[in-house]
């Protein structure tokens, strides 16, 4: 695929979707600081911003080892996958 242009990012976000679900890859909606890493078994939820963010929906139904549901500035949270 190829996008001639510069589009904002709700279009990019949206033909980013289209894309990943043609390939049949799952994707999550993050707010603008979180990042995820699944490794080994693990899941990592970093919060790279200035504010408390609540990352709980992508948390849910795992075991959580580090950290929990708000994740302070800076803060990260690991759960088994």
């Amino acid at each position: 695929h190829y996008i001639a242009g510069w589009a904002d990012a709700g279009t990019l976000n949206a033909l980013y979707g289209a894309a990943a679900r043609l390939a049949g890859l799952p994707t999550e909606t993050l707010h603008r600081d979180v990042r995820l890493r699944d490794l080994g078994g693990l899941r990592f939820v970093f919060n790279h911003g200035p504010e408390p963010v609540d990352v709980s929906a992508h948390l849910a139904g795992r075991d959580v080892l580090i950290g929990g549901g708000r994740l302070e500035p800076c803060g990260v949270a690991v759960a088994r996958c």
